[in-house]
């Protein structure tokens, strides 16, 4: 039988069996109605919880005082041929940028990023009414990277919205995130899920969302379906390769461990542990003599005399396997947990130490405000953007300074400043400015008005002179 007669053939009985079969041509298949409006309706608009949370998201804006240095001038090579010497002519300018910032106390207390206020001479704080307030810095933690402000004029008949903090261990992956910031000093709304709990930026866990993140929403609000603050945006990741954007927030929980009391009385408490640890590497896994440091933990490298773990048995090489029952497995598992603590927290570390297992508890303290003396951070002058504290026995335990040497420590550069191009780092002994010696931050803070500046700086003790000349 030709091909084509095959084809009739079969068709004919395709239609013949349907019809048989009580089939009509053009009647609509049935279809099962399933209505999804209950289940669907409030998750159609996020209106109503951004308005009820936004007019507490503010806008920030930084201005920076820098001191610019031509790349021809800070060149050895040309400053040798025109006999500049180690002077390098620097001329100031002016800079700004933006980024967001949360409202979390009546008081006027806005929390925000590190980074977002790292070395601003001028803060002003944008609120969604159109009210504006200047505002200063009390308190910044760079390796967690959150920051408080404290607006000035602030009026106990000030109405400011305030957004609650909300619980970001229950949070899970899938659930709903709500992105609310100042993108480019433009108020911006996105949202998108919770993509994951266990996300590590710069070594502490974080959570990773598909909200759409832009410059300048770091410091905002990443807030939930009941409208409370869950984590704090951060950074954002983008892939080339795959076209995606990443955006990583911190979580609440490490920012309101600061905020016990603080409606009280407008500060913050910094909580203070005391101590350093490290990675268990697999090289001190196969080498080590001590069998109990084998396996997954971090080491205690050293403890602050006045830490509240050394006063219950806590001693430097113990192995952290858990803290109040976790398991800690890596540096990303340790900071994830003790960031979370406060104040008046008891913390329970489970530990390995000469072939012994055994708990340690501790209540975590205030951080002394004498740990590092006196601190300036200088935001005018040659020498904007440096950090500097007194020498005390805390600062010179935690950079390794001797105790017969005199002057000042750099515990903090600003990103951007100038003086990271002069070659200054932290940890270094600034012990002359100028043909003066210097006792204490006090000191070059009134010198750092000159145009010209020579400094005598102790490095591990290597001694580096440097001067550069402030142009007009």
């Amino acid at each position: 039988m030709p091909c084509f007669l095959k084809t009739q053939v079969f068709y004919a009985t395709l239609l013949s069996y349907a019809f048989s079969s009580g089939f009509t041509y053009g009647e609509p298949i049935p279809v099962r109605q399933v209505d999804r409006t209950a289940s669907l309706a409030p998750h159609f608009s996020f209106a109503d919880i951004v308005g009820k949370v936004s007019p507490g998201v503010v806008n920030i804006q930084v201005f920076y005082e820098r001191l610019y240095v031509h790349p021809f001038f800070a060149d050895p090579f040309f400053r040798s041929f025109f006999n500049l010497g180690d002077s390098v002519p620097a001329e100031k300018v002016q800079e700004q940028s933006v980024g967001s910032g949360t409202i979390v106390s009546k008081n006027g207390i806005v929390l925000t990023c590190a980074h977002v206020v790292e070395g601003g001479s001028k803060i002003i704080v944008h609120l969604k009414d159109g009210n504006s307030y200047t505002a200063k810095v009390i308190f910044s933690n760079r390796e967690e990277d959150l920051a408080f402000l404290q607006l000035e004029g602030i009026e106990e008949t000030t109405n400011l919205t305030v957004v609650e903090l909300g619980d970001s261990e229950k949070v899970r992956e899938g659930d709903w995130a709500i992105a609310i910031g100042y993108p480019n000093g433009e108020p911006l709304v996105t949202a998108g899920i919770i993509s994951s709990k266990k996300a590590t930026l710069k070594g502490r866990s974080v959570l990773k969302t598909q909200a759409e993140l832009g410059p300048g929403n770091s410091g905002g609000a990443l807030i939930n379906m009941e409208g409370k603050l869950i984590a704090v945006p951060n950074a954002i990741l983008a892939k080339l390769q795959t076209l995606t954007k990443h955006g990583f927030a911190i979580p609440a929980a490490v920012a309101s461990k600061y905020l016990k009391d603080s409606g009280k009385n407008g500060t913050i408490r910094e909580p203070w542990h005391g101590l350093t640890v490290d990675t268990l590497s697999k090289r001190l896994n196969e080498s080590s003599i001590d069998s109990s440091r084998q396996g997954e933990g971090v080491i205690v490298r050293s403890l602050h005399p006045k830490s509240p773990a050394i006063k219950k048995g806590l001693t430097p090489g113990s192995v952290i396997t858990k803290i109040n029952g976790q398991v800690v497995k890596n540096m990303s598992d340790f900071h994830g947990l003790m960031d979370t603590f406060g104040v008046g927290d008891i913390v329970r570390l489970s530990l390995k130490s000469n072939g012994e297992e055994k708990t340690v508890d501790y209540i975590v303290v205030e951080k002394p405000h004498t740990q590092l003396g006196g601190i300036v951070t200088l935001k005018k002058g040659p020498l904007a953007g440096l950090t500097l504290s007194s020498l005390t026995s805390a600062s010179r335990h935690e950079y390794k300074i001797p105790s017969d040497l005199r002057g000042v420590v750099v515990t903090r550069i600003a990103e951007g400043s100038t003086v990271r191009t002069l070659g200054i780092q932290e940890g270094d002994v600034i012990q002359r400015m100028n043909g003066q010696d210097i006792a204490s931050p006090e000191d070059i803070e009134k010198i750092n008005t000159d145009r010209h500046v020579s400094l005598l700086i102790n490095r591990q003790g290597v001694y580096i002179e440097t001067a550069y000349h402030f142009g007009r």
